[in-house]
C-alpha cells in the first residue's frame, strides 16, 4: 500500500468518523466500505480520533470512535481529489436549484387497460353511509 493510497485511506476513514460520530468500527467500515481497524489506529495516534468506551443493546462492551478538534482541522485544512468518493468541506455547497418541478405524473389515473380505473365509478361504504367520488354522501339502511 502507498502512502498516498494510506493517505486517502486515512482522510476517508477520518471523514466517515465525523459523518457518524460515536459510531462503534462497523458503522465507521460500511460507510467507508473498507477495513477501518488500522486506519483508526493511525488515526488515533496522531490525535486526530478518540476512542470512548459504551455498550451496546446487549450488554456488551463497544469502542465508539470521535473526531477531536486537530481531526476537523485536518479535515479542512486538506484538499481531497474527488475520484476518491468523498466530496471536500470546500467541494460542498449549497446545490443548483431543481430545474424541473415534481409533477405527480405516477398518481394520475392508467390508461395502460381498458376498464382498469372502472371501480373508482362505485363509492365507498363507510359504516352505514356511502361515499361518492363527487363528494357526495348517502346514508344506506343498516340492515342492507
Amino acid at each position: 500500500m502507498t502512502s498516498r493510497t494510506l493517505d486517502r485511506d486515512l482522510v476517508r476513514v477520518l471523514r466517515a468518523v465525523a459523518h457518524t460520530n460515536l459510531s462503534p468500527l462497523g458503522a465507521i467500515a460500511s460507510t467507508t466500505g473498507m477495513t477501518v481497524h488500522e486506519p483508526l489506529q493511525v488515526l488515533r495516534n496522531k490525535g486526530y480520533v478518540r476512542e470512548h468506551g459504551g455498550v451496546q443493546g446487549g450488554g456488551m462492551p463497544v469502542l465508539l470512535y470521535s473526531i477531536t478538534p486537530k481531526g476537523k482541522e485536518a479535515l479542512q485544512a486538506l484538499e481531497i481529489e474527488p475520484s476518491d468518493g468523498m466530496l471536500s468541506a470546500r467541494a460542498q455547497g449549497p446545490s443548483a436549484p431543481p430545474t424541473k418541478h415534481y409533477d405527480g405524473a405516477e398518481m394520475r389515473p392508467s390508461t395502460v387497460r381498458a376498464g382498469s380505473m372502472d371501480a373508482f365509478k362505485y363509492p365507498s361504504r363507510v359504516g352505514n353511509s356511502l361515499h361518492h367520488v363527487d363528494g357526495t354522501v348517502t346514508k344506506v339502511d343498516p340492515a342492507r
